[in-house]
């Protein structure tokens, strides 16, 4: 009775020279399925002809299967691949068909809010089962959400959509301003500040191992106006996924307050289960910065009529 083998099917994450032919596929051909097994595992294996295996960093492993042609391995690629096949059918229909070359970057759909005109586009890691978000190109590393087969089957792209108009009017927007006002501090603008502070927040939460994930960054304050004087700091609000109370935050953050072009940086942390959501929170900044901008356009103009007043007097005293 011949023999069983096995066919394991491959995808490399770069193509590669195969005996002449340049491909991003390959085959493995084992003899019998606990060899199979091994390689799968991890394990060194021995293929058909009796040479030493063993899975490599750049191999994709996708489905295996007998001399008969049946299946009798499947990846978890693979069922992700048919689950976001029928996503993208469901949405967009013809639309949405992918050759899937980039398992690490599929395009999901995006969406253009007409408001702002601003696009938010999602894209799926198969091999991490993550989502990331792009808004107008960008890709905003504090917004990745872990998902599910399960969850790509029954999700719909709007469900996936719900809550970031939100995001975008609230904090986008207010981005948006700060772009315009915003005066450079060594040379930095406000995103490269952002990314800056970023780097200093998550280097402390390690030092300190600390379990607490950066969900949003700010540039808040006077400065993110255009409002500030020579003693003015530079304030920036971190919102952060964690159960430690935002005082700790605080005094682990303003250990050893960073400065830039030799501006203090003064860092806030929030959370969403005390101060709440930097969705939340930027629209009392922003009402906050038009009260102050008011209230000194205000006296701007009572020093204005003082001062006309003054010379009104003197003049009058001129003619006594």
């Amino acid at each position: 009775m011949e023999k069983e083998s096995y066919r394991l099917h491959i995808k490399y994450r770069e193509s590669k020279n195969l005996n002449g032919w340049i491909s991003d596929t390959d085959t493995v051909t084992f003899s019998d399925k606990w060899e199979l097994e091994k390689y799968i595992s991890g394990e060194t294996a021995y293929n058909e002809l009796d040479d030493a295996m063993k899975k490599r960093d750049d191999e994709i492993l996708l489905y295996a299967e007998n001399g008969k042609g049946e299946v009798v391995w499947r990846s978890e690629i693979m069922l992700a691949i048919q689950s976001v096949k029928d996503y993208l059918e469901r949405e967009f229909g013809n639309e949405g068909q992918q050759d899937f070359k980039n398992l690490s970057e599929v395009p999901i759909g995006y969406t253009t809010l007409t408001d702002n005109d601003v696009e938010i586009q999602f894209v799926l890691d198969m091999e991490k089962m993550e989502i990331s978000t792009f808004i107008d190109g960008n890709k905003y590393p504090e917004r990745i959400e872990p998902i599910t087969i399960v969850e790509l089957e029954t999700l719909t792209f709007d469900e996936l959509l719900a809550g970031w108009s939100g995001y975008v009017e609230e904090i986008y927007s207010f981005k948006m301003k700060t772009d315009s006002y915003f005066h450079k501090i060594g040379g930095m603008d406000g995103n490269e500040i952002e990314n800056f502070i970023r780097l200093f927040v998550q280097n402390k939460i390690d030092d300190a191992r600390m379990d607490a994930l950066i969900t949003g960054i700010a540039v808040t304050g006077s400065r993110c106006r255009g409002m500030e004087n020579s003693e003015s700091d530079l304030d920036v609000v971190v919102e952060l996924a964690t159960k430690e109370r935002e005082d700790v935050l605080f005094d682990l953050l303003h250990e050893d307050m960073p400065c830039i072009d030799g501006i203090t940086v003064d860092i806030n942390p929030i959370t969403t289960h005390e101060t709440g959501s930097l969705a939340q929170y930027l629209p009392k900044v922003e009402t906050y910065l038009d009260e102050k901008r008011n209230n000194s356009d205000a006296e701007n103009k009572n020093r204005v009529n003082r001062n006309d007043d003054m010379v009104a007097i003197r003049r009058r005293g001129g003619r006594r």
